[in-house]
Protein backbone atom coordinates (compact mmCIF):
# COMPACT_ATOMS: atom_id res chain seq x y z
CA UNK A 1 0.00 0.00 0.00
CA UNK A 2 3.25 2.07 1.27
CA UNK A 3 5.23 1.86 -2.59
CA UNK A 4 1.28 2.35 -4.47
CA UNK A 5 0.72 5.48 -2.84
CA UNK A 6 3.92 6.81 -2.89
CA UNK A 7 4.37 5.88 -6.63
CA UNK A 8 0.75 7.38 -7.25
CA UNK A 9 2.15 10.66 -5.85
CA UNK A 10 5.50 10.33 -7.68
CA UNK A 11 4.04 10.39 -11.36
CA UNK A 12 1.01 12.74 -10.00
CA UNK A 13 -2.03 10.50 -10.12
CA UNK A 14 -2.66 11.43 -6.65
CA UNK A 15 -2.39 15.61 -7.05
CA UNK A 16 -0.98 17.94 -4.06
CA UNK A 17 -4.48 18.72 -2.21
CA UNK A 18 -6.62 15.57 -2.89
CA UNK A 19 -7.53 14.39 0.25
CA UNK A 20 -7.15 10.85 1.13
CA UNK A 21 -9.93 9.43 3.13
CA UNK A 22 -9.17 6.34 5.65
CA UNK A 23 -12.65 4.50 4.21
CA UNK A 24 -12.06 5.16 0.53
CA UNK A 25 -7.95 3.83 1.03
CA UNK A 26 -9.34 0.67 3.12
CA UNK A 27 -11.90 -0.03 0.61
CA UNK A 28 -9.85 0.19 -2.38
CA UNK A 29 -7.21 -2.13 -0.85
CA UNK A 30 -9.39 -4.29 0.78
CA UNK A 31 -7.78 -3.37 4.39
CA UNK A 32 -8.66 -2.39 7.85
CA UNK A 33 -8.62 1.18 8.67
CA UNK A 34 -5.99 0.55 11.04
CA UNK A 35 -3.62 -0.14 8.78
CA UNK A 36 -4.22 2.67 6.40
CA UNK A 37 -3.86 4.62 9.24
CA UNK A 38 0.14 3.34 9.55
CA UNK A 39 0.71 3.92 5.78
CA UNK A 40 -0.95 7.14 5.88
CA UNK A 41 1.56 8.05 8.91
CA UNK A 42 4.50 6.65 7.31
CA UNK A 43 3.94 9.13 3.95
CA UNK A 44 3.56 11.38 6.43
CA UNK A 45 6.66 10.82 7.82
CA UNK A 46 8.00 10.79 4.31
CA UNK A 47 6.70 14.49 3.80
CA UNK A 48 4.41 13.44 0.65
CA UNK A 49 0.89 13.74 2.99
CA UNK A 50 0.07 15.97 5.57
CA UNK A 51 -2.09 16.07 8.75
CA UNK A 52 -4.87 18.82 8.77
CA UNK A 53 -6.43 18.92 12.09
CA UNK A 54 -10.12 18.60 12.00
CA UNK A 55 -9.78 18.10 8.14
CA UNK A 56 -8.40 15.02 7.70
CA UNK A 57 -5.42 13.73 5.29
CA UNK A 58 -4.18 14.91 2.29
CA UNK A 59 -1.63 14.63 -0.36
CA UNK A 60 1.12 17.30 0.85
CA UNK A 61 1.47 21.13 -0.93
CA UNK A 62 4.43 22.45 -0.30
CA UNK A 63 4.83 26.08 -0.85
CA UNK A 64 6.78 28.08 -3.11
CA UNK A 65 9.78 28.70 -0.29
CA UNK A 66 9.70 25.01 0.15
CA UNK A 67 9.92 23.97 -3.49
CA UNK A 68 12.48 26.33 -3.77
CA UNK A 69 14.64 24.88 -0.70
CA UNK A 70 14.13 21.34 -2.71
CA UNK A 71 16.10 22.44 -5.61
CA UNK A 72 18.76 23.95 -3.71
CA UNK A 73 19.37 20.94 -1.67
CA UNK A 74 19.25 18.78 -4.92
CA UNK A 75 21.47 20.98 -6.32
CA UNK A 76 24.28 20.36 -3.44
CA UNK A 77 23.67 16.87 -3.53
CA UNK A 78 23.41 15.72 -7.18
CA UNK A 79 26.61 17.95 -7.72
CA UNK A 80 28.29 16.17 -5.15
CA UNK A 81 27.04 12.64 -6.57
CA UNK A 82 27.92 12.87 -10.61
CA UNK A 83 31.68 14.30 -9.38
CA UNK A 84 31.64 11.14 -7.74
CA UNK A 85 29.92 8.79 -9.97
CA UNK A 86 32.65 10.62 -13.21
CA UNK A 87 35.47 9.32 -11.04
CA UNK A 88 33.73 5.30 -11.06
CA UNK A 89 31.40 5.15 -13.73
CA UNK A 90 31.69 1.66 -15.71
CA UNK A 91 31.18 0.36 -18.80
CA UNK A 92 28.22 -1.63 -17.60
CA UNK A 93 26.43 1.79 -15.73
CA UNK A 94 26.91 4.07 -18.66
CA UNK A 95 24.99 1.83 -20.84
CA UNK A 96 22.37 1.83 -18.26
CA UNK A 97 22.11 5.53 -17.78
CA UNK A 98 21.91 5.38 -21.76
CA UNK A 99 19.50 2.63 -21.87
CA UNK A 100 16.92 4.91 -19.15
CA UNK A 101 17.49 8.28 -21.17
CA UNK A 102 16.25 6.71 -24.09
CA UNK A 103 13.28 5.33 -22.89
CA UNK A 104 12.55 8.34 -21.15
CA UNK A 105 12.69 10.55 -24.75
CA UNK A 106 10.56 8.15 -26.39
CA UNK A 107 8.20 8.17 -23.86
CA UNK A 108 7.93 11.99 -23.93
CA UNK A 109 8.05 11.90 -27.57
CA UNK A 110 4.96 9.45 -27.94
CA UNK A 111 3.15 11.75 -25.77
CA UNK A 112 3.32 9.59 -22.27
CA UNK A 113 3.74 12.13 -19.86
CA UNK A 114 3.07 10.27 -16.91
CA UNK A 115 5.80 7.28 -17.69
CA UNK A 116 8.24 10.08 -19.04
CA UNK A 117 8.11 12.38 -15.72
CA UNK A 118 8.65 8.83 -13.93
CA UNK A 119 11.51 7.96 -16.07
CA UNK A 120 12.65 11.44 -15.42
CA UNK A 121 12.45 10.48 -11.55
CA UNK A 122 14.03 7.17 -12.09
CA UNK A 123 17.39 8.91 -13.94
CA UNK A 124 18.26 10.69 -10.83
CA UNK A 125 17.80 7.83 -8.60
CA UNK A 126 19.84 5.80 -11.06
CA UNK A 127 22.65 8.60 -10.91
CA UNK A 128 22.52 8.09 -7.00
CA UNK A 129 22.78 4.25 -6.99
CA UNK A 130 25.74 4.13 -9.32
CA UNK A 131 27.68 6.84 -7.43
CA UNK A 132 27.58 4.53 -4.56
CA UNK A 133 27.57 6.77 -2.08
CA UNK A 134 24.46 5.86 0.02
CA UNK A 135 24.28 8.74 2.76
CA UNK A 136 23.34 11.44 -0.29
CA UNK A 137 21.50 8.70 -1.76
CA UNK A 138 19.43 8.27 0.31
CA UNK A 139 19.04 12.35 0.88
CA UNK A 140 18.48 11.98 -2.54
CA UNK A 141 15.64 9.68 -2.27
CA UNK A 142 13.55 11.94 0.25
CA UNK A 143 14.05 15.09 -1.95
CA UNK A 144 13.24 13.68 -5.22
CA UNK A 145 10.38 11.66 -4.28
CA UNK A 146 8.81 15.70 -3.24
CA UNK A 147 9.92 16.84 -6.33
CA UNK A 148 6.60 15.89 -8.32
CA UNK A 149 4.51 17.54 -5.73
CA UNK A 150 6.14 21.10 -6.84
CA UNK A 151 6.22 20.53 -10.63
CA UNK A 152 2.66 20.59 -11.45
CA UNK A 153 2.75 22.32 -14.36
CA UNK A 154 4.71 24.56 -17.44
CA UNK A 155 4.11 27.14 -20.07
CA UNK A 156 2.06 24.65 -22.22
CA UNK A 157 0.47 21.34 -21.12
CA UNK A 158 2.65 19.00 -23.16
CA UNK A 159 5.82 20.15 -22.20
CA UNK A 160 8.13 17.45 -20.70
CA UNK A 161 9.21 17.85 -17.23
CA UNK A 162 12.82 17.63 -18.61
CA UNK A 163 14.24 19.13 -21.45
CA UNK A 164 14.77 15.98 -23.82
CA UNK A 165 18.26 16.57 -24.33
CA UNK A 166 19.78 17.45 -20.94
CA UNK A 167 19.63 13.95 -19.29
CA UNK A 168 21.31 13.16 -22.42
CA UNK A 169 24.03 15.87 -22.29
CA UNK A 170 24.83 14.52 -18.16
CA UNK A 171 25.36 11.22 -19.13
CA UNK A 172 28.07 12.12 -22.24
CA UNK A 173 29.98 14.35 -19.69
CA UNK A 174 30.13 11.35 -17.36
CA UNK A 175 31.33 8.67 -19.65
CA UNK A 176 34.10 11.39 -21.17
CA UNK A 177 35.29 11.94 -17.39
CA UNK A 178 34.37 15.51 -17.41
CA UNK A 179 33.08 15.97 -14.06
CA UNK A 180 33.11 19.85 -13.82
CA UNK A 181 31.05 19.60 -17.13
CA UNK A 182 28.62 17.46 -15.49
CA UNK A 183 28.38 19.55 -12.76
CA UNK A 184 27.58 22.49 -14.54
CA UNK A 185 25.14 20.77 -16.67
CA UNK A 186 23.45 19.22 -13.45
CA UNK A 187 23.16 22.49 -11.85
CA UNK A 188 21.87 23.95 -15.05
CA UNK A 189 19.28 21.46 -15.78
CA UNK A 190 18.45 21.57 -12.06
CA UNK A 191 17.69 25.77 -12.23
CA UNK A 192 15.86 24.94 -15.13
CA UNK A 193 13.42 23.12 -13.60
CA UNK A 194 13.03 25.39 -11.15
CA UNK A 195 12.49 28.47 -13.47
CA UNK A 196 9.65 26.72 -15.15
CA UNK A 197 7.56 26.16 -11.87
CA UNK A 198 4.64 27.87 -11.65
CA UNK A 199 3.89 30.61 -8.23
CA UNK A 200 0.74 28.51 -7.16
CA UNK A 201 -0.48 25.16 -6.93
CA UNK A 202 -3.95 23.41 -7.95
CA UNK A 203 -5.50 21.68 -5.14
CA UNK A 204 -7.58 18.94 -6.12
CA UNK A 205 -11.45 19.27 -5.74
CA UNK A 206 -14.03 17.38 -5.53
CA UNK A 207 -14.37 13.46 -5.17
CA UNK A 208 -12.68 11.06 -6.73
CA UNK A 209 -12.81 7.40 -7.23
CA UNK A 210 -9.56 6.39 -5.29
CA UNK A 211 -9.21 2.93 -6.64
CA UNK A 212 -9.53 4.12 -10.26
CA UNK A 213 -6.45 6.88 -9.59
CA UNK A 214 -4.45 3.86 -8.23
CA UNK A 215 -5.28 1.26 -11.13
CA UNK A 216 -6.76 -1.19 -8.35
CA UNK A 217 -9.88 -2.87 -9.15
CA UNK A 218 -13.17 -1.95 -7.66
CA UNK A 219 -14.03 -2.78 -3.89
CA UNK A 220 -16.94 -5.65 -3.97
Amino acid sequence: MFDTLRNAVLDQRLPPGMQLKEQALADAFKVNRALVRAVLARLESARLVEHRPNRGVFVATPTVAEARDIFAARRVIEAALVRTLTAVATPAGLAEMQALVEREQAAYRSGDLRAGLRLSVEFHRLLARLAGNSVLGNFLEELVARTPLVVLSYKGSDTPSCALDEHSAIVEAIAVGDAERAVTLMDAHLNHLEARLESGFRAASGEADIAAMLGLAPAR
